[in-house]
């Protein structure tokens, strides 16, 4: 397949759905803050999160076309992988975001990319030349600059928590990634929700407690929220080149900030606008010359030396 037949030439649609997708995203982290101080427990989140996105998924699948077949593998170990890694990925940025400001917990989100580059060296043997390395150095100064840790005024532990979610979020990037070449989009989603339930269920044992109905239906408003905006991060893809719809990713900035504002009067400080162009600049420089070198292989595969290294 080359590389626009991959998705439909609609440039403007596909920004607008990664727009409304990253919007809704940012509104589901803030229901997320808020339930955490109604005392409700990060695994209950994602257990309903999950239970409740199986659904949503599941019905989203049988309306393509193709349905259920959609679904066919046989790489479960990778499948179960995938899960845990995302587990903890998406446990680390739910508790993240209870313990930290809005903008601070998002700005650290934003090094994925960067953390993602190492452990394709590390794991997929991928060379990563000067250029990609020094965009690397740039974002991680860039989160120094933001997260001044040496003045305490943000929390330590949140930091931690959102530096945890962001490295097991890369290492979700890097197996979906060996995953997509065998496995459909669809097949990757529904399973990861599928097995999210059981494997929080076992905690829900420990955990799980009686809500108000006001509660409850935050719950399942956060895993709707969750379900569609992955979804639509998938269709933008279908419409557009990653390369295009990417940087639309850090209006969550934008997003994070004005909730934290309007509901808990979060000022982000003056650094966190220092740092952040530091870490978004060095994540699209990424994005961006990952993808151009992807194109370039496809043009030369059996002849990679016209591939620039970088």
């Amino acid at each position: 397949m080359n590389q626009t037949s991959a998705h439909q030439d609609r440039p403007i649609t596909g920004l607008a759905i990664r727009l409304f997708a990253i919007a809704t995203l940012a509104c589901m982290f803030a229901l997320v803050k808020y339930v955490g101080e109604q005392d409700v427990h990060v695994i209950e989140v994602l257990f309903y999160r999950f239970l409740f996105g199986t659904i949503v998924t599941g019905a989203w699948i049988i309306s393509r076309k193709g349905g259920l077949t959609n679904l066919k593998s046989t790489r479960y170990g990778a499948h179960l992988a995938r899960a845990i890694l995302g587990i903890i990925a998406m446990g680390a940025n739910f508790l993240a975001v209870m313990l930290l400001p809005m903008a601070e917990a998002a700005t650290i989100g934003f090094t994925v990319p960067m953390i993602a580059t190492i452990f394709s060296v590390i794991f997929l043997s991928e060379f990563v030349g000067i250029r990609r390395w020094i965009a690397v150095l740039v974002g991680f100064i860039g989160i120094v600059v933001a997260m001044q840790p040496w003045h305490n005024e943000i929390p330590l532990l949140g930091a931690a928590v959102a530096m945890t979610g962001a490295i097991f979020g890369a290492a979700t990037t890097i197996i979906i990634r060996k995953l997509a070449t065998t496995e459909s989009a669809a097949s990757i989603v529904f399973t990861y929700t599928l097995l999210g339930v059981p494997i929080t269920g076992i905690a829900m044992i420990w955990v799980g407690q009686m809500h108000s109905l006001e509660v409850f239906g935050l719950l399942i408003a956060i895993s709707i929220l969750g379900t569609v905006g992955q979804l639509a991060l998938s269709e933008s893809l279908r419409l557009a080149n990653i390369a295009v719809v990417m940087p639309m990713d850090y209006s969550n900035l934008i997003f994070a900030t004005a909730l934290g504002y309007v509901f808990w009067d979060q000022i982000p400080s003056p650094t966190l606008w220092l740092g952040t162009p530091l870490i978004i600049g060095s994540g699209i420089y990424i994005a961006l010359r990952e993808r151009k070198l992807s194109i370039q292989r496809a043009m030369h595969p059996e002849n990679p030396s016209p591939v620039p290294k970088g």
